[in-house]
Order: structure tokens, then C-alpha cells, then sequence
């Protein structure tokens, strides 16, 4: 997706206001990606609170992935988890 519709996706899947409060040091972690185009559905994706720190390392991984992979809007893909 392009940045702005991540932005609007992240925004349905992570609203921010009084009726969302975020702990101090905390940010809304969502999945699928906001930067898809399945990352803009609450009721099919999933959240977290996490550490500031490990969701801003997590975003610059993606984005290091998506540049590596010259993954451009509109290119599928998939993600494999591997369970350790």
C-alpha cells in the first residue's frame, strides 16, 4: 500500500484518543501490516501494546525487508512464521 493508505489502515487498526489510552513507552502493534492491503480490518486482524522501542525496530525491519525484496505497492506476498 502507499504510505498514506498505511497511515489510514493503521488508524482503523490502532485508533488513538481518549477512548484508547496508551501506557507511557507503549505503541499499538497490528497484524496484518498496516502497509497491506488486509491491514485495515480489526475484526481479521490483530493488536498489542508493545515496547515503543522493539514496534518502531520492528517497523524499520519491515521496511528494510520490503526495500531488500523490491517489494513495491501492489506486489504480493507472504509471510511464513517459523515457531522456535
Amino acid at each position: 500500500m502507499s504510505a498514506a493508505q498505511g497511515t489510514k489502515n493503521r488508524g482503523k487498526m490502532c485508533p488513538t484518543g481518549p477512548s484508547h489510552p496508551r501506557p507511557a513507552g507503549k505503541e499499538c502493534d497490528e497484524y496484518p501490516f498496516a502497509s497491506t492491503k488486509e491491514g485495515d480490518n480489526p475484526q481479521a486482524g490483530s493488536t498489542r501494546l508493545i515496547s515503543k522501542n522493539d514496534n518502531q525496530k520492528a517497523g524499520t525491519r519491515l521496511r528494510t525487508w520490503y526495500k531488500d525484496n523490491r517489494v513495491i505497492v501492489g506486489d504480493p506476498f507472504w509471510v511464513s512464521i517459523k515457531r522456535s
